[in-house]
């Protein structure tokens, strides 16, 4: 019982993840038809609700598409790389100045030492 209300709620969270993403991608689409990076129908208003209806409509057609035909393994991995990313340099500069002084000071310093030795070692190739 408890793997088939696992598997009935990771389905149901997959299902709104995938609206939601459909009513996000679709904003973006409205945004670049408005910029003419997409076709202009992309960019038009619903006249009621005032809701970009052509691009929802696009988009909610192309990505159940998508979804069944392409491995979509590679979308949340660099999702949570850009997530990670962002923590990590969130947690970075939320330490004090100085101690950011010091880890760019010492980190110059070692890719200039780096940079002086591997042209050392390059010159000294070209010599023989």
């Amino acid at each position: 019982m408890a793997p088939a209300l696992v598997s009935a709620g990771a389905l149901l969270a997959t299902s709104i993840v995938l609206l939601i993403e459909i009513l996000g991608i679709s904003r973006l689409a409205f945004a670049m038809a408005r910029n003419g990076d997409l076709p202009q129908t992309l960019s038009l208003l619903s006249q009621v609700k005032r809701v970009p209806r052509n691009a929802v409509m696009a988009c909610g057609a192309i990505l159940p598409v998508l979804a069944v035909s392409m491995d979509l393994r590679p979308a949340p991995q660099a999702s949570s790389t850009a997530c990670g990313l962002a923590s990590c340099l969130v947690l970075a500069f939320s330490l004090p100045w100085h101690t950011l002084w010091t880890v760019g000071s010492v980190a110059l310093t070692g890719a200039i030492y780096r940079a002086m030795t591997h042209r050392r070692s390059h010159d000294g190739l070209r010599d023989h």
